[in-house]
C-alpha cells in the first residue's frame, strides 16, 4: 500500500494553520503561504489475522480461561486438540491451506493427577489439523506412555504465519 501525507502550515493574519491528512485539503480561501508545503510519501505493509479465541474442550486454554487449570490427560491416550479461527466480527471461517500441526516440545516434570477424560479415538496422521466438517478444526494427538511425568506445549499455525500455543500435561 502507498501513502502521501500532505503537511501545510502558514501564517495568515498572525494565526498559524496546519492542514494535514492523507489527502490535500483545499481551503475555503486562498491566501499567499509564508511557509513551504511538506510532502512526505512512502511505503507501509501490514497482515491481517484472524482472530483465534483459544484451544476449545477438552483443553483448558488457561490463556483464555480465566480460573482454569492446565488440563492433564493420562499418557498413551489420544488428545483431541480443537480451536476455531474467525474474522473480527466473530464469524467463524475456514483457512485456504490447513493450519500446521506444530511438533509438541517436552517442558517441565509435573506430578499432577490426571483431571481429563480417556479418550481413544484414533490419533491424525501427518501435519495438519483437519476441518471436522463444522466449525472447528481438530488434531488427535496420540501420546505416548513414554510421555508420562512432563508438561508439554502443543501449538498451531494457520495460515495468516500466526502461532498459538497451549500447555497440557500427561501423567
Amino acid at each position: 500500500m502507498s501513502w502521501a501525507i500532505a503537511r501545510m502550515m502558514s501564517t495568515l493574519n498572525g494565526f498559524t494553520r496546519t492542514w494535514s491528512g492523507f489527502k490535500a485539503r483545499t481551503p475555503s480561501r486562498t491566501a499567499a503561504l509564508d511557509s513551504p508545503v511538506e510532502i512526505t510519501t512512502g511505503t507501509v505493509s501490514f497482515r491481517i489475522g484472524y482472530r483465534f479465541d483459544g484451544f476449545l474442550q477438552p483443553i483448558n486454554d488457561t490463556a483464555h480461561q480465566i480460573g482454569a487449570s492446565t488440563s492433564i490427560f493420562k499418557a498413551g491416550s489420544t488428545v483431541p486438540v480443537k480451536f476455531q479461527l474467525r474474522r473480527a466480527d466473530g464469524t467463524v471461517v475456514q483457512t485456504v491451506t490447513a493450519p500446521q500441526w506444530l511438533i509438541p516440545s517436552k517442558g517441565a516434570a509435573t506430578s499432577a493427577a490426571v483431571d481429563e477424560s480417556l479418550y481413544s479415538s484414533a490419533s491424525t496422521g501427518g501435519d495438519t489439523y483437519r476441518a471436522d466438517g463444522t466449525t472447528q478444526y481438530i488434531y488427535n494427538w496420540g501420546t505416548d506412555k513414554s510421555a508420562a511425568g512432563f508438561y508439554w506445549r502443543i501449538g498451531v499455525r494457520p495460515d495468516d504465519g500466526s502461532t498459538y500455543y497451549v500447555n497440557i500435561g500427561l501423567r
